[in-house]
Parts: C-alpha cells; structure tokens; sequence
C-alpha cells in the first residue's frame, strides 16, 4: 500500500466536509506548513515561526505544494517567501492570512474551544456547503492539464547537484555553497 503524500493529505483536508483547524506551536515549515495551510481556520501561538523553506534546500516548492502556500499566504508573500526561505512570525502570518487568531501558549486550549464553539453555532451541511463554494469558487486544486504541463519543469530536480548541496548543508547546519560548485 503506497504511503500518502503530504499534498495527498492537503487534497483530503480540502475535501473534507467537516471544518478543520490547525493549531501551530514552535516552528511550522515544509511539509507542516503545507498541512497547516489547508486548515480552514488556523490558530497560532505567539511563538509561531513558519517557513517555506524549499529554495534553501536547493529545489523549488513543487507544483502539487506552490498552489497550497499562495492560496495561504497570497501571490505577492509567496514569490518572496519562497525565494528567500526565510523564517516569519505569527504577525506576519496574521497580516498575509495564513494565521487567522493570534494568542499566547498559555491560551491555546482556551483559544481553540472559543472557535470550536463558534463553529458548532453553525449548521454543519451550510458550513460544509461554504467549504465546498469556497474549494470551487476560489479554484482549491490546479487542472490536471496545468499539473501534467508543469511535470517535465521539475523532473529531476530532487537529485540535481543544488537540492543535493541543500540537503547536507541542511544536515550539517551550515550555509549552503551555492556559488562554490
């Protein structure tokens, strides 16, 4: 039995009927911040960092995990978050939409039974109906047709000199060198 992806549980997360939410604590990036992204409502604790950190790694964010950081950071934070791979706060995650409530670690339960509540005041099929006009109207998942165009640009890239020398210098906690091969 072939294991899931992360993007194969992010189209499950989007599919869903029911409400999902994401509660972020420490650092959330990749693969995680893919899964946090496809949350319908995200909570995230003062000492939330995130990071799409794919270019740091020597290969870019692929075409299955791309569409799941832009719909969650927006076009314009994404071109700059995913070139950079650089790090950003729970503010900076408010302020791009990605994180939708802020509040201190010491909160988090609190925080989450209060929008847990707020959700049961709604009728569950009205609620999943909007999940599913929201998937529709705001386009959740590419064309196949675009995804299978876009396939030969990222052949191979995971095994190219670049995402190699990502990779160790990642493991060995150095800066990568680049400009050095």
């Amino acid at each position: 039995v072939p294991v899931p992806s992360v993007f194969d549980i992010c189209e499950v997360l989007n599919a869903t009927p029911k409400p999902t939410i994401a509660v972020v604590r420490g650092v959330c990036a990749g693969g995680a911040l893919a899964l946090a992204s496809c949350c319908d409502i995200l909570i995230a604790a003062r000492d939330a960092v995130f990071a799409i950190p794919e270019a740091r790694l020597g290969f870019p964010p692929g075409p299955s995990s791309a569409p799941v950081f832009i719909r969650a950071v927006g076009l314009r934070a994404f071109r700059r978050l995913g070139m950079t791979g650089q790090k950003f706060g729970a503010d900076e995650a408010l302020r791009n939409g990605l994180a939708h409530e802020i509040c201190e670690v010491a909160a988090l339960e609190q925080t989450l039974q209060a929008q847990i509540n707020e959700l049961m005041l709604s009728a569950p099929l009205a609620a999943a109906k909007t999940k599913l006009l929201a998937a529709r109207l705001g386009r959740e998942s590419l064309p196949e047709k675009v995804l299978v165009e876009m396939a030969p640009l990222f052949a191979g890239v995971m095994d190219s000199d670049e995402a190699t020398e990502g990779r160790a210098s990642f493991i060995e906690k150095r800066k990568p060198r680049w400009y050095l091969q």
